[in-house]
């Protein structure tokens, strides 16, 4: 599939999914490996930034007895 500028400028063939992930690949593909390094250096900064802004998951409440859920405790005391 080949690139479709109209006469407005867009090229059409980015505006999907595929399209624009063939972009991005063809696009790092033709960087230099120091370039390449860089740039992945650089993602890990990010991913290191979001996993030190992340709040910890809500833990679920525990019955009156530790390691039980409140379910539980109900149905022991039923039995």
């Amino acid at each position: 599939m080949g690139r479709t500028i109209m006469r407005d400028g867009i090229d059409w063939s980015v505006t999907t999914f595929e399209g624009n992930r063939r972009r991005q690949l063809n696009e790092f593909r033709a960087l230099s490996f120091r370039e390449k390094l860089k740039h992945m250096e650089q993602m890990g900064e990010v991913i290191q930034y979001f996993a030190s802004q992340r709040t910890p998951a809500p833990q679920p409440k525990r019955g009156k007895r530790e390691g039980t859920t409140a379910g539980a405790a109900i149905d022991a005391h039923d039995a």
